[in-house]
């Protein structure tokens, strides 16, 4: 009788939890899987399983096996999602009268005020949870604190704007479901742990060094006293993963324990020495600094791929590089599901991924010297700096394009400031860091390795002007090109049959041309069949993206940005726009540096004017950066202020009724003011009518309900009304409404702003013309895209959204609307 178990592969298992993770970045909300559905659909499975075994239909069984794991990690991965979302959609029940004890975890930034990561202590529904805190309180805060405290908690929420950084993704990603301010708090007891007691004593050690921010982050993962100027110095030479506790660190303290443990080993007799001791010495080497950086998420997963792959090789399993990426990818994804809304995961996971692709086809063995594997002919000085060209080499060309993705720029001398820091950090100043905080600042240690950092800061600071921003249609287009080349590079290795390196061919050698490629080079057929299959997929894509690009564009868009309680409207035409209204500024930054410029970059799109409707800050906030950014551009304002101390003499006109542009076959006419005025206010809005003869498009500002009866015999019907100061009840009257009817009305404002906008009687006025109302509270950044006889709406937030992307803190039923 032929045997009906069927014994589910590890790897093909693997593969079914990997994609099944990666639902969760794709799937909206109503699409997660209940407990309901998993069992009904279970109970199916199972009825089908019992009746292909009565039957022997081994192909259903074997179906039936993997439909089943399939589901069971569906379920699993979909059930973690839904349970923060329902405890997010349980924040605004929190009594904020009530005092709460929180317990403080971790420190993100130490300026004028701080935020942090908190653990709830209380006995309410959120206990246990982790919440993000604004603490603006006069005391100074550490890690391990317990505080009572008063906080106004609300569900997380965050401004998203098309191609830009999803904060309230990053918040599930770190099981945060509320945030709130600190309105009072005072501390009730300490619990320090052992790393929290050395990070402190850290802190007064290092008070006096130029470089504590960085000593604390690579000794502690803590970066709340890094420098900004520092920190975007790193990022723009492309050596910012050397300051973030990750793989490379663990790999590093695993390598340092390994070492000192064969070191100790020659001092041994020889029936005493096993292999097992240094590895066993390097794991705790490596678990003790992922402790010591607080087991964040990139520490977490380096020390559980370590231990996972020794783990394989003491039982002797020995598995492809291919098998073992799956599988560790697959047992991580399982410890922590909302790993994969992390960035760093991914840029970990296709920095591996690439150095694998390219360890496969292009070993440092395929490669000869003198008729000789390069491996063997030289010493280990030269094999240790050989090694690093070629991996350096190899992520430069493969890892480029997961750096456009994610970064939307490169550093043209990355390659150079990876070969020099990379050695000095992992054989100098990591290894000094931890001496330190083993020995409490031992030998002047902690002195030491700031001079260092400083010898390093020094290089650094002297390569960022280097950085190169790409927009997003050169991202694609060098993406493509790198991965043809690399191709093609392959096929000239492996197919070529006139190849010049081809050791066979000895007149090279004869004229001086030692470098030849060894003969027993072989091809991975496997890897290269796959690839050919993705390339052509890839190729295909981006032909379908250009024929997007060049022939279905629309005439020209109206982009309303999210930038919270304020305004951003973008006009574009053939990559060129007009902005009107910068969005709020502050002490450190503004809305413009954050979310307009940023996108302008992606974009692609060159700056030419800006229309500033009024002086408020939640107007004009951002006129200084764009100015900085853009010194060429007209601004067209309704006042006299000056703007921009550096820039004092713009190029400036004003905004006065019945003046009119005409840009790129579009018209721009002011309806108000009247006259100008030193500084303006909401009655002085510059209120444009955008028109291309077929479309009308109103933009009001903070405009007043007695500005618009004055208005009112300039304007006909109109299509798109920019709602006038956010939906407060002081404009957008119902006789403005009635005159112009507009089909569609947008708002912008902020979801918690304090004076509740929009105010009901602004949408129940909209709500009688039958027009559609779009709020950036809601629906993130809103775009209309003009064809010639119609336009079409599209939100950043959707109904089909990502789960992670939606509106938390309403009733679920209302976020399916």
């Amino acid at each position: 009788m032929k045997k009906l178990v069927f014994p589910l592969d590890l790897d093909v298992i693997s593969k079914i939890i990997f994609f099944a993770a990666l639902s969760l970045l794709y799937l909206p909300d109503w699409g997660l899987m209940t407990f309901t559905v998993f069992l009904f659909v279970s109970l199916l499975f199972l009825l089908i399983l019992i009746y292909a075994y009565v039957k022997h239909y081994l192909r259903l069984i074997k179906l039936c096996h993997l439909l089943i794991v399939l589901l069971t990690s569906l379920f699993y991965f979909h059930s973690n999602a839904l349970n923060l979302l329902n405890i997010g959609d349980q924040v605004n029940r929190i009594d904020s009268s009530q005092p709460i004890d929180i317990q403080i975890i971790k420190i993100f930034k130490q300026t004028s005020y701080q935020t942090v990561l908190a653990k709830i202590r209380s006995d309410n529904i959120l206990n246990g949870q982790n919440i993000y805190l604004n603490w603006k309180d006069d005391h100074r805060i550490l890690v391990g604190e317990i505080w009572t405290t008063k906080i106004k908690l609300r569900p997380i929420s965050s401004r998203l704007n098309f191609g830009g950084f999803d904060k309230q993704k990053w918040y599930l990603s770190q099981g945060i479901v509320a945030y709130g301010k600190v309105k009072s708090a005072v501390k009730k007891k300490n619990i320090f742990s052992w790393r929290e007691k050395q990070l402190n004593l850290a802190l007064e050690k290092t008070a006096h060094l130029s470089s504590q921010g960085l000593l604390m982050a690579l000794g502690f993962g803590e970066r709340a006293w890094l420098d900004h100027n520092t920190w975007q110095a790193y990022q723009k030479t492309n050596t910012a993963h050397l300051i973030a506790i990750s793989g490379l660190h663990i790999g590093l303290a695993m390598l340092i324990g390994f070492s000192l443990a064969r070191l100790g080993q020659f001092f041994l007799p020889t029936n005493k020495i096993t292999p097992l001791l240094p590895i066993i010495t390097g794991l705790v080497f490596a678990s003790f600094y992922a402790y010591l950086a607080g087991f964040s998420i990139p520490t977490l997963r380096g020390i559980l791929a370590l231990i996972l792959i020794y783990c394989f090789h003491l039982w002797r399993l020995y598995l492809s590089v291919w098998q073992l990426f799956f599988r560790v990818i697959a047992i991580l994804c399982v410890i922590d599901p909302l790993m994969l809304l992390s960035s760093s995961f991914w840029l970990s996971v296709n920095a591996v991924f690439c150095l694998i692709i390219w360890y496969k086809f292009i070993p440092l063995s395929l490669f000869q010297w003198k008729n000789e594997s390069i491996t063997y002919v030289f010493g280990n000085k030269v094999r240790y700096i050989l090694g690093l060209f070629h991996l350096q080499i190899g992520l430069l060309w493969l890892f480029t394009p997961v750096q456009l993705f994610f970064f939307q720029g490169i550093s043209s001398v990355s390659f150079i400031a990876n070969l020099i820091v990379v050695p000095l950090f992992s054989l100098c100043i990591v290894p000094i860091i931890l001496f330190a905080v083993f020995s409490n600042g031992l030998w002047h240690s902690w002195e030491i390795a700031d001079w260092l950092l400083v010898k390093t800061n020094n290089i650094i600071f002297s390569l960022k002007e280097n950085w190169i921003t790409v927009n997003n249609e050169w991202s694609y287009f060098i993406s493509l090109i790198l991965i043809l080349l690399f191709f093609l590079f392959i096929y000239w290795i492996y197919f070529s049959k006139n190849n010049i390196l081809d050791e066979h061919r000895p007149s090279f050698y004869h004229k001086g041309f030692p470098l030849s490629l060894n003969e027993k080079r072989s091809l991975p057929k496997r890897e290269w069949q796959i690839g050919k299959y993705i390339g052509s997929v890839g190729l295909f894509l981006y032909l379908g993206y250009m024929i997007k690009l060049f022939f279905l564009q629309p005439l020209w868009h109206l982009e309303t940005m999210d930038i919270g309680q304020g305004l951003a409207t973008l006009i574009v035409k053939d990559k060129r726009a007009i902005l009107y209204d910068t969005g709020a500024g502050w002490k450190t930054g503004s809305m413009a540096r954050a979310e307009i410029i940023p996108y302008l970059q992606r974009e692609g799109i060159q700056l030419e004017k800006l229309f500033v409707s009024h002086d408020d800050n939640d107007h004009s906030g951002g006129v200084k950066d764009i100015l900085q950014q853009y010194p060429n551009i007209e601004v067209i304002t309704t006042s006299t202020k000056k703007y921009s101390e550096n820039n004092p003499k713009f190029n400036r006109s004003f905004c006065k009724r019945g003046k009119k542009w005409h840009w790129y076959g579009l018209s721009l006419i002011a309806l108000s003011p009247e006259k100008i005025v030193k500084r303006s206010k909401n009655e002085d809005s510059c209120v444009l009518l955008v028109t291309d003869n077929k479309h009308k498009i109103l933009l009001t500002g903070d405009v007043t309900i007695e500005i618009e009866k004055k208005i009112l015999s300039s304007i006909g019907q109109i299509d798109i009304l920019q709602v006038g100061h956010h939906g407060s009840k002081t404009s957008t009257s119902q006789f403005f409404v009635e005159h112009i009817q507009p089909k569609v009305a947008l708002i912008s404002s902020g979801r918690w702003n304090l004076w509740h906008f929009p105010h009901q009687s602004v949408i129940k006025n909209l709500q009688t013309q039958n027009s559609l109302i779009f709020n950036t509270a809601h629906s993130g950044q809103i775009n209309i895209h003009f064809y010639e006889t119609s336009f079409s709406i599209e939100q950043a937030r959707h109904k089909f959204s990502p789960w992670f992307s939606g509106l938390i803190g309403i009733d679920r039923y209302l976020r399916l609307q």
